[in-house]
């Protein structure tokens, strides 16, 4: 509590003052200025006295101390009145004001600063954005305002030169949300003219001073303010203000508080105008007045965007309008001309600083607000105004300053002694009555209709004629004579102070003034020539056409009589008390302690005098006799009822003074409080203050309390919603999980006649509960679908898939080929496409060998490069049986090199590229490096898969051991004879074969330059040899060389018979029809769907077709392979004759062909042994002697098949015949049948797809004549029949010259696409 200071440092509170005397009270003051307490109470007034230093008492912790504290609960400062006023507006939503009032000097200025910003650290605690903008722009106006109102005088360095009240408007939180500001007498005098000593408004010299050499260029100005009429009375004057800095501050503070760049620099430019009207001069010739030098006029002209001549004009001429509507030029004299360039420069000042108020005011305004929705808005005033001012030459402006401080004095009179007074009668509280002087006389004196000192300005300025300020003061003589307060020179002869005809005195509050009156008649006209306004109203600056708007009426426009200054003055300072006295008032009352800025000096005679003008010794009587506090009854109750038993929570007594009544007693507060009709009056804050902790100690049990019943309530209330929730939740999965079961269900109803099984249906996505069970269904329908994938696998499939299976286990994904999506041949060397000249020879030799190695079956043959340990490579046959491997010589009839037996050997290592090299190891470590070859079946074939998936598939399965493979990424390691070793793989420009070479560590396999079929996502790096990477724009390389060559432009052509840039395209190659540019990565292929067409004058695969141009037979042409559903049309050639212009493939039917399905070509390369005559059925007659098959000749290379009748030739169009063969006539792999019609007819058979095991073959189409070129259509006949027992043995990729793509017939699952599929699920095979 501000009591609880030490006694070396005074009364913190006049109140507590033994004797209320002027001595007693000067004292204590000047004991707690030397102390540096520089602030003291009188009850809620703080009196602060001017300290001339910086005080260590305004930072963030002196905040944080005050914040939220009572009044007395700290010693007193600004921030305790301010965090007063802040609380009352928010708890109780009460209009407040902060009145700072004082003599110029007495640090008013610096109390509403440190007041702003008190109020500014306490509020919006959540940092919200547009708060704090309004926060930063009510800040930055005070810095603004103070450069362009402020100036320094002999009393003060930084006086205020005008009054200002602030409203701050906050919401229902007590954050600020705008505010509005009111500038009350600019004075403007200062503009043309100061006192000895003092200065011109500060923004002068920082413009002067502070200024960049640029601007003041552009400005027509130099940095010597001495070189300027209006700023060199002040430049020897010392000031305690650093002007360069300011002015970088105030511009800063412009920028934030929102003006443009374009208003910054029209608000200079007026400054800088005003400066140099005082450089115009003008001479008399005795007739006409002229200006001296243009140059001033011009620089005005260019700043204020007018017209040089207008600008001329306007300050040598006054444009005047005769009674009749005639408009007349009159001339100036010189004395008229220079009261005319002064009162333009004063009337620019006044303009631009009510401008730059109301563009303040635009900003912080609040805008969009809405009672209903932001709650009720509450102000906090901060009224900051100049001091009751008393000087040796006192003018009209002191006279209007006085008059406001009369006023002020008179609100806090009314405010504080007479209604205070005036409420105690009212509430029938006994109390000791002060008599105090009511200054309404003298306000009277001043404001009085008719009789007052206005008024009779007012009048003077009103007669017609030649009144002077003489004539003016003998008429105030006149009527005020009798006036207590009034007195002059006329009715005081005797007093010698004054001046005949020239000085009046009115006896203030505060003092008794001598005003001078010369000039308080131009003053209260403050005339300004129309051609002025109209001037600036036609500027082209939109600034300066703003501030004028009245100069858009005409010169023969009538108009109102302006009101005169005192009048207006009047007016605004009127309205200013009545919105004052409609809020709560806190007082701050500034004493300047002396008149030299000294932090140690102390004038008693000067501090007397403004103690006894401030009215501080009544308040202090008043505040003594009377009480501290006074509060109605039922609000006293609610507030503190909580601290007694007796009235918590509510009540029984008669009446709420009782209650109250209850309260004072139970704490002892008898004699400290009085009982009004309607109020309880406290006399001391301390009984209040006790209170208040009291309050403040029970708050927060009963806020506890409060919350633990409600958060009752609320957890009755949750656990009631849970309830509910988990009930519905409990219902609502149970429902999931049946409508997952029902979806389930629906979706898989089907799938046991589905062609996939279900493998393509998609499954619902199950709720949380079921994800496990879920997962296991989806394992289960898996393996149940994978099982029957594998019932359908014909036996002799089933080798191949298991293969690939343990292929794609042991590989583990890291090689990418691996030949997957192929047939896997396995015996190679036996297979007559692949070796077409030594397979006979290769199955002879490999028939010896069965029957004398007796071994059951052959895992994989074919054509290797061979390394051995004295680093000689050579071509060598490989035969891998369930027993042995075998290294065979092709060139001598396949004769057996070398037998090792397969268990001896351990694992193999592959490499994770295309080449096909493998290593075997061996239990002896001496391992076999070899690289298979590629026959002529594809040249392009990855065998290492093959070998691989045959190897682990024998040895985990038959012999029920593991056999690892490694899969290196750079070099294999292995041994021979014992010794470690390794082989990398390089690729070589010219390479023609694989080969080993010997290296350093072991060996080096070269592979050709050539990339191997590319596939999507393939890639390669420019000056790389491997085919990864991408292929940037502008890469080159030669065909044959593994460097660049450049990418394909538009027009280039692929030949079937040259290399493209990637090589010859092979089956499975895949490119993007249309792009003939800059490839890029290598995964722009794709396959020409069907109804893909050729366009002549378009770049294909191929080059453009031109006409004349053929397909050539046994390639595949653009398409690919035709896959079923493939149609084609009649009216096109064929593919054995030249396209022409036009012609194009369709995927519409046109003609008797069908669709065209899976087709085969029975062929053999070997002898048949055939069964002899079967009986066949007829379909249609039903005759078991129908039809007969008869072997019809015996060839070397094929065995053909007659059939007939036993009463003739066969009908083909009245029979129907199904031909059985026999499962033992079809074990041997190598037979192939070949059925063919008497006559020579080919028979071609198809795959029904209506038949379930997908091996009855439909006959379409025939062909009559001789298997070779130059073909033709011919009718359609069917010969349907079944196959029984497998096709194992029927040769893939076998084509039919007449239908392009024909393919080998598949099994019911096709041999590529069974593994893949099955490699879903290993578990399932």
């Amino acid at each position: 509590m501000a009591a609880l200071e030490g006694l070396e440092f005074g009364k913190s509170d006049f109140v507590l003052l033994d004797e209320v005397t002027m001595e007693q009270f000067l004292e204590n003051l000047k004991l707690r200025f030397d102390k540096g307490r520089i602030y003291t109470y009188i009850g809620e007034v703080v009196v602060s006295v001017n300290p001339y230093r910086q005080m260590d008492i305004y930072g963030k912790e002196t905040i944080d101390a005050y914040r939220g504290r009572e009044l007395y609960e700290n010693p007193p400062h600004l921030y305790a009145v301010s965090d007063a006023a802040y609380k009352a507006m928010k708890r109780r939503a009460k209009d407040t004001c902060i009145v700072i009032s004082g003599e110029s000097g007495a640090g008013k200025t610096e109390a509403s600063k440190y007041i702003m910003q008190y109020i500014a650290a306490i509020t919006n605690p959540s940092q919200r954005v547009e708060v704090e903008s309004v926060k930063n722009v009510l800040l930055k106006s005070n810095c603004v305002l103070e450069a362009f109102g402020n100036a320094k005088t002999n009393r003060n360095d930084n006086s205020s030169r005008f009054g200002k009240y602030m409203d701050i408007n906050f919401n229902f939180n007590g954050d600020p949300t705008g505010g509005h500001i009111n500038n009350y007498l600019l004075e403007k005098s200062r503009v043309v003219q100061q006192q000895e000593g003092e200065r011109n408004f500060h923004s002068f010299y920082q413009l002067l001073r502070g200024g960049s050499d640029e601007m003041l260029e552009s400005f027509h100005l130099q940095k010597d303010p001495a070189a300027y009429t209006y700023t060199k009375a002040g430049v020897a004057t010392a000031t305690s203000n650093n002007d360069r800095a300011s002015h970088r501050a105030v511009l800063s503070a412009l920028e934030v508080i929102g003006f443009s760049e374009e208003e910054i620099s029209s608000i200079y430019q007026i400054l800088a105008s005003i400066l140099l009207l005082g450089e115009v001069q003008f001479e008399s010739d005795g007739e006409s007045v002229q200006i001296l030098d243009l140059e001033p006029v011009n620089h005005i002209s260019e700043l204020t965007a007018t017209d040089p001549d207008c600008v001329s004009k306007s300050l040598l001429y006054r444009t005047v309008a005769t009674g009749g509507g005639e408009v007349i030029e009159k001339g100036h004299t010189e004395q008229q001309a220079c009261f005319g360039r002064d009162a333009f420069a004063k009337a620019l000042y006044e303009r631009l600083f009510g401008w730059i108020v109301s563009r303040i005011n635009s900003v912080i305004e609040v805008k969009d607000y809405n009672p209903v929705l932001h709650g009720k808005n509450t102000v906090i005033g901060v009224l900051d105004i100049y001091g009751f001012e008393i000087f040796e030459n006192n003018s009209f402006e002191q006279f209007c300053i006085n008059y406001c401080n009369e006023k002020l004095q008179q609100l806090f009179i009314e405010l504080i002694l007479r209604q205070e007074q005036g409420e105690y009668q009212r509430e029938g509280v006994t109390w000791q009555h002060i008599d105090y002087f009511n200054n309404q006389i003298i306000v009277d004196l001043v404001e009085q209709p008719h009789k007052g000192i206005i008024s009779i300005l007012d009048e003077a300025c009103l007669t017609v004629g030649n009144v002077t300020d003489k004539v003016c003061l003998d008429s105030m003589d006149t009527k005020l004579a009798q006036h207590p307060h009034y007195t002059s020179r006329k009715l005081s002869p005797t007093d010698k102070t004054m001046d005949f005809q020239k000085h009046f005195r009115i006896r203030h509050y505060a003092g008794d003034v001598t005003y001078f009156v010369e000039g308080f008649l131009d003053k209260n006209k403050d005339l300004l020539f129309q051609d002025f306004k109209r001037l600036m109203y036609n500027s082209a600056d939109p600034v300066l056409k703003e501030m004028w708007p009245d100069g858009q009426l005409g010169i023969t426009e009538v108009t109102k009589r302006p009101l005169t200054a005192a009048t207006l003055f009047k007016n605004s300072i009127v309205a200013l008390v009545d919105k004052l006295a409609c809020k709560e008032p806190y007082y701050v009352r500034c004493v300047k302690p002396n008149e030299m800025k000294s932090p140690v000096l102390f004038d008693d005679a000067r501090c007397q005098h403004q103690v006894a003008y401030l009215g501080l010794l009544e308040n202090v009587m008043v505040r003594r006799a009377g009480f501290a506090h006074r509060q109605p009854y039922d609000r006293f109750l609610q507030r503190y009822k909580m601290t007694c038993e007796y009235t918590w929570p509510n009540h029984l007594m008669a009446s709420d003074r009782h209650a109250v009544e209850a309260i004072v007693n139970h704490y002892g507060f008898q004699d400290d409080v009085a009982y009004g009709h309607t109020k309880l009056f406290v006399r001391t804050p301390r009984s209040l203050f006790t209170l208040e902790q009291e309050r403040a100690a029970v708050v927060p049990i009963l806020v506890l309390f409060l919350q633990k019943v409600w958060r009752g309530a609320l957890a009755r209330m949750r656990c009631q919603r849970m309830r509910a929730i988990y009930t519905i939740m409990s219902c609502y999965k149970r429902y999931k999980v049946k409508a997952h079961f029902w979806e389930v269900v629906r979706r898989f109803a089907n799938v046991r006649t589905m062609a996939d099984y279900g493998k393509s249906v998609e499954w619902p996505t199950p709720p949380a509960a079921l994800s496990k069970f879920h997962n296991n269904t989806v394992l289960l329908h898996r393996r149940w679908w994978a099982r029957q994938i594998v019932k359908n696998i014909p036996p002799s499939d089933t080798l191949e898939v298991r293969a690939k299976v343990a292929a794609l286990t042991a590989l583990s994904g890291e090689r990418k080929h691996w030949g997957v999506s192929r047939a896997w041949e396995r015996d190679y060397l036996a297979n007559v496409r692949d070796c077409p000249q030594t397979s006979s020879c290769f199955v002879r030799a490999s028939k010896e060998l069965r029957n004398k190695n007796e071994f059951s079956w052959v895992l994989f043959s074919g054509f290797c490069r061979k390394v051995n340990r004295f680093n000689r490579s050579t071509d060598r046959g490989l035969l891998v049986t369930d027993k042995f491997l075998y290294k065979l010589e092709p060139k001598k009839q396949y004769k057996v090199l070398k037998r090792l037996p397969l268990e001896a050997f351990t694992g193999l290592s592959v490499t994770s590229g295309v080449d096909q090299m493998v290593a075997l190891h061996t239990t002896s470590q001496d391992d076999v490096l070899l690289c298979l070859q590629r026959g002529e079946l594809c040249p392009n074939q990855d065998r290492v898969g093959e070998l691989v998936g045959a190897l682990v598939d024998h040895f985990t399965r038959v012999r029920n051991v593991q056999f690892p493979v490694k899969v290196c990424r750079s070099a294999v390691e292995f041994h021979m004879r014992g010794k470690p070793k390794s082989v990398t793989v390089q690729t070589k420009p010219g390479q023609a074969i694989a080969d080993f070479k010997k290296s350093r560590d072991g060996f080096i396999l070269l592979r050709p330059g050539f990339w191997g079929p590319l596939d999507p996502g393939d890639h390669w790096t420019p000056g790389t040899t491997g085919p990864r990477g991408s292929l940037d724009p502008g890469d080159h390389w030669t065909p044959g060389t593994t460097g660049p060559r450049g990418s394909l432009e538009p027009g280039d052509h692929w030949n079937l018979e040259t290399t493209g840039p990637w090589g010859p395209l092979d089956p499975g190659d895949h490119w993007t029809p249309g792009i003939t540019g800059t490839w890029g990565p290598l995964d722009h292929w794709r396959p020409l769907d069907p109804g893909d067409h050729w366009n002549l004058g378009t770049t294909g695969p191929w080059g453009p077709l031109d006409p004349g141009d053929h397909w050539t037979l046994g390639t595949t042409g653009t398409w690919g392979p035709l896959e079923p559903g493939d149609h084609w049309t009649l009216e096109t050639t064929g593919p054995w004759g030249p396209l022409d212009p036009g012609d194009h493939w369709t995927l519409e039917i046109s003609g008797p062909w069908r669709p065209v399905e899976h087709f085969i070509h029975f062929s053999t390369g070997q002898n048949i042994t055939t069964p002899g005559c079967q009986r066949l059925l007829c379909t249609r007659c039903n005759n078991m002697d129908n039809v007969v098959l008869t072997c019809s000749s015996y060839r070397k290379k094929t065995s053909c098949f007659t059939l007939s009748t036993e009463s003739g030739p066969f009908d083909t169009n009245s029979h129907l015949v199904t031909l059985t063969w026999l499962q033992r006539d079809l074990e041997d792999p190598q037979v192939t049948p070949t059925c063919e019609r008497p006559g020579g007819e080919r028979l071609l058979g198809s795959r029904d797809k209506t038949d379930p095991s997908g091996l009855q073959e439909n006959i379409w189409s025939s062909v009559h004549g001789q298997p070779a070129t130059g073909l033709v259509p011919c009718r359609v006949f069917q010969l349907p029949f079944v196959i029984r027992g497998g096709i194992r043995g029927v040769p893939s990729g076998v084509l039919h010259p007449l239908l392009m793509g024909a393919r080998l017939i598949e099994p019911s699952v096709p041999r590529s696409a069974c593994a893949s599929e099955l490699l879903l699920s290993e578990a399932a095979i």
